[in-house]
């Protein structure tokens, strides 16, 4: 290549150069500008204002900004209670155990006012087998004391009783010197006596002892509550003053526990609370002996009539009314007040009676109350004895001695009919099978079913 071509492209590059350039002085060449960056929302802090001693708050504080929710959790203190809350348009919930906030504009206080409290604690309880709780209340202030007693119906005792910390303060009193909830009180009653043998259920009567009162004769509460504690003994031949300690051996094999127990009802037809006590104003036209005499349904009880039989003439010691196959009387027992829970030094004599229907008994005395034994075996179906023989029942034990039946040795009979306190004293074992088909397949078997379904 010559010269001159070396030349001629060197200024045109360098032409070139220049054109690119726009000018001959050197630029800087300028950056694009970054979009502005985004500023944080602001934080406001939600601050507490409460008393320690009556909530604890977590957490004590916040921050929050205006799209931020928040919640704090309160605990009340015992005796305390939250009024309301304000400030921070904070909300609290119904069970007062939350505060919600929805953001915060700017700092703030939420104060909570409180108001002192004394909780009330309800008392429940359970009560099984027969008897009952009196005087229980149904709530009491937390913290405080309180008492109650117990109460076992005839032929029972209290076996166990527990629940709120209770102790016992008497035989039937019961104390509970600080309530906390839950405060539940747990009662078992038992019998007083020992469970029949394995073959027998035992089987419990409630009874309704109506009593008619006059000027003359007051049967007491006391009263009654003895003579159905006497029934029991009889009928689980473990009699008052260990009577039956001095029965005979032959009479001793032929004797059973019958395994039947009584009560006082608890509650009238009607489904109220009672004491099995129905007093009557004894008049001529309402007295033990009349057919309009009150009566509870005889499905569900042993009706009991007591009173001083003032309209017949002569001596009236007991008296069995009908079964329910007649529907022409009231179906139970009618007791004369001079032998009901008496004992013979307050026993006074009347005069003779002269009514074929009428027990004939003279003198006029039953130390060991045993009319009412007699009367309820009849309700349970057995016969007299007639001249201290068994009447329509079969033999229990054979003697070795001429093959004589025992029951024909037996003059301690309940059901004898010219015997009195001591000489009258258990029931043999026919009896008592006798008695208790009466009450599971019998005429009674409406009472039975209905008192073993309570």
């Amino acid at each position: 290549m010559t010269k001159l071509h070396i030349s001629l492209v060197s200024v045109l590059i360098t032409g070139l150069l220049g054109g690119c350039s726009g000018s001959g002085e050197n630029k800087v060449e300028s950056k694009p500008k970054l979009a502005n960056s985004i500023k944080p929302a602001p934080v406001s802090a939600v601050t507490l204002q409460f008393n320690k001693e009556a909530v604890s708050v977590t957490p004590t504080s916040l921050s929050l900004t205006k799209d931020q929710s928040g919640v704090f959790t309160i605990k009340t203190m015992p005796g305390y209670k939250i009024e309301q809350i304000s400030g921070c348009s904070a909300k609290l919930s119904e069970q007062h155990n939350t505060i919600t906030l929805n953001g915060a504009t700017q700092d703030c206080t939420i104060t909570i006012i409180d108001k002192m409290h004394i909780a009330n604690v309800a008392i429940t309880s359970t009560v099984s087998g027969l008897g009952e709780l009196l005087n229980l209340p149904q709530s009491v202030q937390e913290g405080s004391p309180f008492s109650f007693d117990s109460k076992a119906r005839s032929g029972h005792k209290i076996k166990s009783i527990s629940g709120c910390g209770v102790t016992k303060k008497s035989q039937n009193n019961w104390h509970v010197s600080n309530a906390k909830a839950p405060c539940h009180i747990t009662a078992t009653f038992e019998s007083k006596f020992q469970m029949p043998e394995a073959s027998k259920e035992l089987i419990k009567l409630p009874i309704v002892v109506h009593t008619f009162d006059n000027a003359t004769t007051v049967i007491s509460d006391a009263q009654i509550h003895a003579q159905l504690s006497q029934l029991n003994r009889h009928f689980r031949a473990e009699s008052l003053g260990n009577e039956t300690a001095t029965v005979s051996t032959t009479s001793a094999i032929a004797t059973q526990d019958t395994g039947i127990q009584f009560y006082l009802a608890s509650i009238t037809p009607s489904g109220e609370a009672t004491s099995g006590i129905n007093r009557i104003a004894h008049s001529d036209i309402v007295e033990p002996l009349s057919t309009n005499k009150p009566e509870w349904d005889t499905s569900r009880y042993i009706n009991v009539w007591v009173g001083d039989f003032t309209t017949i003439t002569g001596l009236k010691l007991g008296k069995t009314t009908h079964m329910p196959t007649d529907s022409n009387n009231p179906i139970g027992i009618v007791i004369d007040s001079s032998v009901f829970n008496t004992d013979e030094s307050n026993v006074l004599a009347k005069p003779a009676k002269q009514n074929a229907s009428i027990e004939q008994i003279k003198p006029v005395r039953d130390g060991l109350n045993t009319v009412l034994t007699h009367q309820v075996g009849h309700f349970l179906g057995l016969p007299g004895y007639v001249v201290d023989s068994p009447k329509a029942l079969p033999c229990d034990v054979i003697t070795t001695q001429n093959d004589l039946c025992a029951n024909q040795l037996i003059h301690l009979n309940f059901m004898r009919e010219t015997a009195l306190g001591g000489n009258r004293q258990l029931f043999t074992k026919s009896q008592v099978k006798q008695m208790r088909t009466t009450l599971t397949s019998g005429a009674l078997k409406p009472l039975y079913d209905n008192s073993q379904a309570r």
